[in-house]
C-alpha cells in the first residue's frame, strides 16, 4: 500500500500579527511612491503589492500546515462498498438498541472493512 503524501504549506497567522507596526510601516507618502508620472498602472500595482507583501512578511508570522493527501489510498466506490456501508449503519443501529458487545464487535468488523475497502467474509 502506498504511503500517503504529505504536503507542507504555510499561511499568514493573522491572529498573531503586529498590525500597529504594520500601520507604521505602511505610513508613507503614497502619492510620491505611486506617482502616475513615473509609472503606469501595472507598475503602480506591482509596487503596491510588493510593499504590502514585504510588510506582511515582516510583521505577520506564518504557520506551517501539514496536509495529508489520501487520494492515492482511497478505494473506488462500488456496490460492494455501498452494501458494506449499509450493513455497518444497520449494525450501529442494532448496537444502539441492544448495547450488546457481540453487536459492537460486528459493527467494528464492518467499519474496518469499509475503511480498508475490501470485502472480507
Amino acid at each position: 500500500m502506498d504511503v500517503p503524501k504529505v504536503t507542507r504549506s504555510s499561511r499568514f497567522n493573522n491572529q498573531k500579527g503586529e498590525f500597529d507596526e504594520l500601520r507604521v510601516f505602511l505610513n508613507q507618502d503614497w502619492d510620491q511612491t505611486l506617482s502616475p508620472d513615473d509609472n503606469d498602472l501595472d507598475d503602480m500595482w506591482a509596487i503596491l503589492k510588493s510593499i504590502l507583501l514585504d510588510g506582511m512578511e515582516r510583521y505577520i508570522p506564518k504557520t506551517k500546515n501539514m496536509t495529508t493527501l489520501k487520494c492515492s489510498t482511497l478505494q473506488p466506490f462500488n456496490s460492494d462498498i455501498k452494501q458494506l456501508i449499509h450493513k455497518k449503519h444497520r449494525a450501529w443501529t442494532r448496537f444502539m438498541e441492544t448495547r450488546k458487545a457481540s453487536v459492537m464487535q460486528e459493527y467494528k468488523r464492518l467499519r474496518n472493512q469499509v475503511r480498508s475497502g475490501e470485502k472480507q467474509p
